[in-house]
Order: structure tokens, then C-alpha cells, then sequence
């Protein structure tokens, strides 16, 4: 049963009104898709309007006029665009739509534009102004923090976070509130962490797409769609970032035009090579591509340049300087609408986990063990990944600079840290086996469970567990051993000895238990790729390097690395963060770096570095094989009493020890 819904804010950006690539059936679809999701509030950050395409247009038109004309001319051209605005957002029923304009985007006369758009649609539309607003969640009682860039110095990058970081530290240098968790407009990217590992504001930040088709870079765009903001409970950094993406459509744009109904085979034959090659050709061109004579050629496009734009038909244009016909850019500006595919809509949903770190005396195993398999069954996960770094390890002193547990009953050396770790994933697949064996016993009754069905009923109980190693699993290698292998035995053991017992409790048997669970734990190289059920291609990553004051850097590295997959998995670094990227040819991606699942460290505190604590969800939406939406949310509340609870775990643990011996 999916856990509800406190507060839901819809989230848009980048219009661009007056841009080449405003496009108005993105605001539609956009509308469409908040209105599904039940958004409670609707912004608009930043990006009503193409601040510099409209002074230079409303320049050409000032030319011949001067004085007092002038300025009633910009005002007739205010109010024309405000208009145009007002018929063509879409209104999304009982809920008002938020705007906040920036100065390097919207520029002055965006501003003007919107307070007139907001005089002209009182009902559903407010504006709060340049630069941003904060805005009061009663329901869970935190503020959002709405932000937008202030200056046109920010600079181009390689990174998604770089420019979203500057905004921030400049926010946090003003004298206006931050909110307790904050969203940026305009940057046209996707990148969404909980914060605590960066110091300059240790809160929750969401770096959202734009709505228009990406025409010009200033920073790092190249995510277009809306978002959402799902809060199911008080703490932000929890809440549930979905993506939207419509880049896919706009890609394919002219894919959807249609041909007019009387078109002769010729002008048929022209038209969809151009909606195939997807840009501007000569006639001579043309004429390679469909095999037609010339002259023929010549005479059908002639035809088509008289043909006036429709509501399917963008109509024809010939550039003289370049020579080549393509179809009217205004036309996708005001008229096309998008039709999305209507495929089967699969969902993938994977929980996980990187630097577990069992034995280190920071680790928080009450967590691990008893929030996990409550988050798996509240969100009917499939898939746990475990990203590496599932033990701390011994080198560099950590016994005696007291990182590790010393010796209970057991010496916390390689093997048994392995063998924890394997009691502790163990614990977490067989509660989530119990429960939903459990239930599936309820619903067909006990009598039906038997051979093959009931092989088949404990496999899909069952979640699939991906895991590689890490660089601390791996220190045992040069002394000779495998790494994790101690670790999977002890798992194995675990969930045989678990189950079995549960089964024979209710009078029956499983023979091919042991089977059934060498296919559902994998162990995969770095990097490997796997596909899911549905034929979603992921990989796993655990980089042996250190981290980057820029967040976005390794994820963008592990996306660029597993070329070949559209979900990553990533860890090493102890900083939590999901960044999405669309890529020519697979598409959206999406990598979901882990933070850790350790509290703090003694290594990092001396070196000034703070972690993010805690475990990722996605769930990954597709049709035909293309990523539609993702949904990110980072789980984060630590224990409180940390050694306390550790010593009551490693309590259950020694007494599994004495069984398993």
C-alpha cells in the first residue's frame, strides 16, 4: 500500500514566450500532467517570457516612433502579450498558479508582463514578484523556497549542480529566507539531493526542467518537462522528486505533422522525408531521397509553399540565403500538440543502498534493518541494489582509532564484518519474503501451495538483490581471498534457514529453495549491465576515487561510463544525490547515487566533510523502452540512540551466530 500524499506542488519553468523555442503544447501537456498528479499548488519559476526576444522585437517596432509614442507602444505591446498569455496557459482546476519572474530571463519587461497577466487573471493567477518567494506548506509546516537566477554572470558548465550551487550560495549571502527545502527554475536540469553533505546550506535542493524546447545553452540545460514535489511526511529531505520528461517529443517534433488531406503522392513522398530526416533540404536533396525527378520535385514543393497552415499542416517555407525548405517554425510555436505514446506503461521499482560499512561503530543497523523492508512493502519495491562498501574493513588503523567494533563474543575482523552484513541484508529480504508470503497464503490458501506453484509462489516473494563490491570489500583481495564471498554464504544460509523454517511451520516444503535463491542474489562486475522484467537496462557502480565539491560530477561520470543503460546505481562517495540526463539515442537516464549508511566518520570529520545519511528509492516509468518519468525519494532519519540500538542488533546477531555455526 503506497504511502499518501500530504501536499503535492506542481512545478514549471522556461515558457520562454517570444523565444524560437516557445512551445505552447508543452504548457498544455505540462498542464495535463499536474492535473493527473493532483497537485495542491502550481508554480511557475522563472521563464515566462524570452526577456531579450521580446525587447528586440518590440526595438524593430520602435524604430520609426518616438517620444511619448514609444512608450505607449511598449505598453500596447505589454498588454498584447499578456493577452496571448492569458488565452493560452491552461487553467488547472482548483488550483492557483504561482509566478515568479528572473531578471537575465524574463528581464524587465517580463515582469511587466506578468503583473499585467495577473490583473487579467485574478481567479487563478498570482504574481510574487522577481527573483523568487517562499511559500508556506501549512499541511506539513516547512517552507519551499522558490529560486531563480538573480544574475546573467552565471557561468556555462559541464555540470548540472555548478550553476544551481552558485544561486545557492548566493541566496544564502542575501537577506532573504532559504526555506527548508528549495527548488531552482530556469537551469533546465534535473538533479535532486538531500543536502546534509553540502555544507554551504545542508538542506534539500531540486534543480527542475524547462518547458520549451531547448534552443540556446547559458548553463547546463538539457532537461525539458515538469515536476512534482510529493510530500508524504514533515521532513523535505524525504520528499518524492518526480520527473516528467518530454524531451523524447520535442526530438521528434516533426514527426507529427501531418500531410494535407489532398496531397498528390509526390508532395506525400517530400513531406515525410522531411519528417523523417528531421531537418531543412534543398530541392535537390529531396530529390535524392525520394527518387524524383527534379523538376517534379520543384513542382510539388511549389505547390506546397502556397498551401496555408493548418491545424495538423504547419505549412512550408523557403529560405532564399540557404536554399533549402523546411516546415514553418511558427506553426510548432502556437499549434503543434503533442501526442505521446500510448504504449503499455511499465513501472520498475528498486530501493538501495551503497557504503553499509557493517562493523563500523557508526553504521546505523537498526535503521537498515527495520526502516528498509518498511519502506520495500510500503512501495511494493522489486529490485534491492546494494552499490558496495558493505563492510568498513580493517586497513588504516580503524580498529584502533576505534571506527570499528572490538571484540564481543566475536572479533569484528573481515569474516565476521562479512558475515554481518549478510545477516543484515538477510534480515531485510525475509522480512519482505514473510510478509508477502504471508498475504499470498491468505489470499489462495495454503492447499494450493504445493510443487511447482509453490516454487513459484516463494520466487516471487522474493525480491531480486543486485550487489558488487567496493573498494573497503575489496582490501581482502591482496591477501588472498575473494571479496563478498563470506558475505554471500552467510546470506544464502540466512534466508535458507529463515524460510525453511517458516514453511515447515505451515506444513510444507520448498526442495528448490537453494536454486530460487542463487537467481535471486546476483552479484555483478562494476559497471555490468542487467535488465529488469519490464527490459529496463541498469548498471551498478562503485568508483574507486574520492568525491567532488560539485555533487553532479559522479553521477554524470558513471552515466557517461555506463553508456548502455538507462538507470545507474551508484556509491562511494557518502553524498546522496539523483541526477537525470538525456542522452541522443537511448534518452532520459538517470543515475542514483547512495549516500551511506553511516551516521558520520572519524575520516571525514577531519577532513571537513559531512555525510548523507541513508538509503534511495526510484521508481522508473517507461513505454516502448523510453524513460517517461522517474521518481526519486531519499529515506534519512537516523536512530537516535545510535550505540544502543547497534549493541541490541549485534545482540540478535551473535545469537544467529551460535545458530548458524
Amino acid at each position: 500500500m503506497e504511502i499518501p500524499s500530504k501536499i503535492k506542488v506542481g512545478l514549471m519553468s522556461g515558457f520562454y514566450y517570444g523565444s524560437p523555442g516557445c512551445r505552447m503544447g508543452l504548457w498544455k501537456l505540462g498542464a495535463e500532467r499536474l492535473k493527473a498528479e493532483g497537485t495542491n499548488y502550481n508554480i511557475l519559476l522563472g521563464g515566462l517570457v524570452d526577456g531579450k526576444s521580446l525587447e528586440a522585437e518590440l526595438r524593430i517596432r520602435s524604430k520609426k516612433v518616438k517620444g511619448a509614442e514609444r512608450a505607449a507602444l511598449r505598453e500596447q505591446f505589454i498588454e498584447e502579450v499578456a493577452q496571448i498569455l492569458k488565452e493560452n496557459i491552461p487553467v488547472i482546476p482548483g488550483t492557483h498558479l504561482h509566478i515568479t519572474t528572473s531578471g537575465p530571463y524574463d528581464g524587465k519587461i517580463g515582469a511587466e508582463i506578468a503583473v499585467r497577466l495577473q490583473a487579467l487573471r485574478r481567479s487563478d493567477i498570482s504574481y510574487a514578484g522577481e527573483g523568487g518567494m517562499i511559500l508556506e506548506l501549512r499541511q506539513i509546516g516547512k517552507d519551499l523556497g522558490l529560486c531563480v537566477p538573480k544574475k546573467s554572470t552565471i557561468m556555462s558548465s559541464d555540470y548540472y549542480d555548478t550553476p544551481a550551487q552558485r544561486i545557492l550560495k548566493n541566496e544564502k549571502r542575501g537577506p532573504g529566507k532559504l526555506g527548508d527545502i528549495v527548488v531552482l527554475g530556469c537551469l533546465a536540469s534535473a538533479v535532486f539531493t538531500p543536502g546534509d553533505s553540502f555544507k554551504t546550506v545542508r538542506r534539500p535542493y531540486f534543480v527542475m526542467p524547462v518547458l520549451y524546447k531547448i534552443v540556446a545553452t547559458r548553463t547546463a540545460e538539457n532537461q525539458i518537462g515538469v515536476a512534482v514535489l510529493d510530500f508524504k511526511n514533515a521532513n523535505p529531505q524525504e520528499a518524492t522528486a518526480k520527473i516528467h520528461s518530454f524531451k523524447d517529443l520535442t526530438i521528434n517534433e516533426w514527426e507529427l505533422v501531418e500531410s494535407p488531406s489532398d496531397s498528390t503522392k509526390s508532395q506525400l513522398k517530400l513531406i515525410e522525408v522531411l519528417k523523417k530526416r528531421h531537418i531543412p533540404l534543398t530541392a535537390g536533396s529531396l530529390a535524392e531521397h525520394t527518387g524524383l525527378a527534379r523538376k517534379e520535385v520543384e513542382e510539388a514543393l511549389t505547390a506546397l509553399l502556397k498551401r496555408r497552415s493548418g491545424a495538423s499542416w504547419p505549412g512550408l517555407r523557403y529560405d532564399e540565403a540557404s536554399k533549402v525548405y523546411q516546415f514553418k517554425d511558427e506553426w510548432f510555436v502556437k499549434s503543434l500538440r503533442y501526442k505521446e505514446d500510448r504504449g503499455e506503461l511499465k513501472s520498475d521499482r528498486f530501493i538501495g543502498f551503497g557504503c553499509l560499512h557493517a562493523g563500523c561503530k557508526h553504521t546505523d543497523m537498526e535503521f537498515f534493518r527495520t526502516r528498509l523492508p518498511e519502506l520495500i512493502l510500503a512501495n511494493d519495491v522489486q529490485y534491492l541494489i546494494g552499490a558496495g562498501d558493505f563492510i568498513e574493513g580493517m586497513k588504516h588503523d580503524l580498529l584502533t582509532l576505534g571506527e570499528v567494533y572490538g571484540a564481543r563474543e566475536y572479533v569484528f575482523n573481515y569474516t565476521v564484518q562479512e558475515k554481518l552484513s549478510g545477516y543484515l541484508v538477510g534480515t531485510v529480504m525475509f522480512k519482505v519474503f514473510q510478509k508477502r508470503f504471508d498475504d499470498l497464503v491468505k489470499q489462495k490458501g495454503i492447499a494450493k501451495l504445493h510443487g511447482k506453484d509453490l516454487s513459484a509462489a516463494v520466487e516471487s516473494c522474493l525480491m531480486s538483490f543486485y550487489y558488487i563490491s567496493g573498494n573497503h570489500c575489496d582490501w581482502v583481495a591482496p591477501i588472498g581471498f575473494n571479496s563478498l564471498h563470506t558475505f554471500r554464504e552467510e546470506l544464502r544460509k540466512f534466508l535458507v534457514y529463515k524460510i525453511s523454517k517458516m514453511l515447515s511451520g505451515l506444513g510444507i516444503f520448498c526442495e528448490d529453495l537453494f536454486e530460487i535463491l542463487q537467481k535471486k542474489m546476483i552479484r555483478l562486475k562494476m559497471g555490468e549491465i542487467f535488465n529488469t522484467a519490464s527490459g529496463l537496462p541498469c548498471a551498478a557502480m562503485h568508483p574507486h576515487m574520492g568525491g567532488a565539491s560539485t555533487t553532479s560530477i559522479n553521477p554524470q561520470r558513471m552515466l557517461d561510463m555506463c553508456h548502455k543503460a538507462l538507470v545507474v546505481f551508484g556509491a562511494n562517495f557518502h553524498t546522496a544525490e539523483a541526477v537525470a540526463e538525456y542522452t541522443h539515442g537511448p534518452g532520459q537516464r538517470i543515475c542514483l547515487q547512495f549516500g551511506t549508511v553511516k551516521h558520520e566518520s572519524g575520516f571525514e570529520t577531519t577532513k571537513l566533510k559531512q555525510v548523507d545519511f541513508g538509503i534511495g528509492m526510484l521508481e522508473v516509468l517507461t513505454v516502448n523502452g523510453r524513460v517517461q518519468q522517474t521518481n526519486v525519494t531519499f529515506s534519512t532519519e537516523k536512530t537516535p540512540d545510535l550505540q544502543a540500538a547497534n549493541h541490541k542488533v549485534l545482540d540478535d546477531f551473535e545469537v544467529w551466530m551460535k545458530i548458524s555455526k
